[in-house]
């Protein structure tokens, strides 16, 4: 008995001896202070904790250092409420703000500037009971920072941020605020059912709700227009929508599958309306059709030309598109400097090729033979030009190990230049070079992911673009433009997370 309570007096003096130590790693000198830092910051007020636990907590108050000393003058002024008021109220910048969740609530308070001026004092008030009638009912979304949507097809805004847009159509509201209830702990669901009380007369598709998170606010109000438009019982033919949309259109709009985005379901009512297969639908939405609607009658040739001739094999929708997007429109075409012999400069971008080209009397292969054709002209004509560089664009590379013995490294990396999207085009048989003047632009970057073994060398396996404007990762192709295999998607997917990086569906 003796034994076991020195054996007890020792552990207890040891976990003194650490708590103390933790501490004063977070530069706490109280027990009290320890665990009133605890509480403001998320964590739990209880003494005895894992070591995981304690690491989480030096590294929350080492990432916020530099201003602590601010942070925790600011703490002791103000509580939650005032400085929510003081953020309403305009005392407040994003320089005085310590807090996270106060810095999101600025950024959704400045959003609202975009609108016309004669309607932002109505957005701001109710923008303000939004934010109040969430704090009494403690929902969850309120504290949180990350992104409202991660699963969707764009770069999406804070639930704090997406208030402003609800704020921006409160004239639009079909319901008082004060009534709304909701019966779920799911983040995303209490939004979902905050947007369905004050605006859904009638049921509205679940994958509707995404254009609320929309990161660019001026494209996102255009979206949310036409939520609010068939939420209240109105046709999308209606609407404001990017092409013209038949009855049979809008009919497979609606019933548009959830994992799809606003842009994505008005593309895949457009070929189901047009009596595409749903084979075909998933195929066209896995080229940058999914969220380009420029030239749409071109396209809804090309879109009917593809559902007349079913025997076309839809791995190659890719390089099709990608051929007839560089003949028609000139995509891909390098931008180049002309200098006269008095010194003048002047900036030149090679004509399309073929500007009046039509599907119309088109076999599938002639088109193919003329795909093919482009494709050796294409690298023949980049081996005589000089090269052309640009800059990374930011992202993360990924340098990956995998296996118990370190067998399997992969490491996806940023094509820097002409001579790299050549020599990947050539090497997986694909039409990436084409790219360059996109690259150069900063519109899109180019990804060379490959995997070296134990038993073989670096290996490339897939080319990989980025949408750089919402940071998505569009297309994926391997050599000959096949789809990823079950095994490489895993390792696109951390990258992607690593990165802050949305992952298309349709990779």
């Amino acid at each position: 008995m003796i034994l076991s309570n020195k054996l007890k007096k020792t552990r207890n003096d040891q976990f003194d001896k650490n708590l103390e130590n933790h501490l004063d790693s977070l530069g706490i000198k109280s027990i009290k202070g320890y665990q009133q830092w605890c509480s403001e910051n998320g964590f739990s007020r209880r003494l005895k904790k894992s070591q995981a636990d304690r690491r989480k907590e030096r590294i929350a108050i080492a990432t916020r250092q530099p201003h602590a000393q601010v942070k925790t003058l600011k703490r002791s002024r103000f509580s939650h409420r005032q400085t929510v008021e003081r953020i309403f109220s305009g005392e407040i910048s994003h320089l005085d703000a310590g807090e996270k969740h106060h810095l999101k609530l600025l950024d959704s308070n400045k959003r609202l500037e975009q609108l016309p001026s004669n309607k932002r004092a109505t957005a701001r008030l109710a923008l303000e009971r939004l934010y109040h009638a969430c704090q009494q009912r403690q929902v969850k979304f309120l504290m949180n920072s990350r992104p409202a949507m991660p699963q969707a097809l764009f770069r999406s805004c804070t639930f704090v941020e997406a208030l402003a847009s609800v704020a921006a159509f409160s004239d639009q509201w079909v319901r008082p605020l004060e009534d709304w209830k909701f019966r779920t702990h799911n983040q995303r669901k209490q939004f979902e059912s905050l947007v369905q009380h004050l605006f859904a007369v009638h049921e509205v598709p679940s994958f509707f709700y995404s254009v609320w998170a929309r990161p660019e606010f001026e494209v996102g109000l255009r979206e949310q227009k036409a939520f609010v438009h068939v939420a209240a019982g109105h046709s999308i033919r209606k609407a404001e929508t990017p092409i013209p949309m038949s009855k049979k259109m809008s009919h497979h709009f609606l019933r548009a599958p959830s994992d799809l985005g606003y842009p994505q379901a008005i593309r895949w009512g457009q070929v189901r309306g047009l009596n595409g297969d749903v084979m075909l639908a998933r195929a066209v939405l896995g080229t940058f059709l999914h969220e380009d609607f420029s030239n749409a009658s071109f396209w809804n040739s090309v879109i009917v030309w593809f559902i007349e001739h079913p025997m076309l094999d839809r791995d190659l929708f890719g390089v099709v598109i990608d051929y007839l997007n560089n003949q028609k429109f000139g995509h891909g075409n390098m931008t180049r400097v002309e200098v006269a012999f008095d010194g003048t400069q002047r900036t030149v971008v090679d004509a399309p090729q073929r500007p009046n080209l039509a599907m119309k009397g088109r076999t599938p292969q002639a088109l193919l033979r003329d795909v093919n054709r482009w494709h050796g002209e294409l690298q023949r004509n980049r081996r005589g030009k000089c090269h052309v560089k640009w800059p990374h664009c930011g992202i993360n590379e990924l340098h990956l190990v995998e296996g118990k013995d370190k067998s399997s490294i992969w490491t996806i990396r940023q094509l820097l230049g002409t001579a790299e999207l050549n020599k990947e085009g050539q090497e997986m048989n694909h039409c990436v070079a084409s790219y360059a003047n996109s690259c150069f632009h900063g519109r899109t970057s180019i990804w060379s992911m490959r995997q070296q073994t134990s038993k073989k060398a670096e290996q490339r396996m897939l080319t990989i673009e980025v949408l750089l404007g919402d940071r998505t990762i569009c297309q994926v192709r391997g050599k000959n433009n096949r789809r990823a295999h079950a095994d490489e998607l895993p390792v696109i997917s951390r990258w992607a997370q690593a990165s802050e990086l949305s992952l298309s569906t349709y990779v």
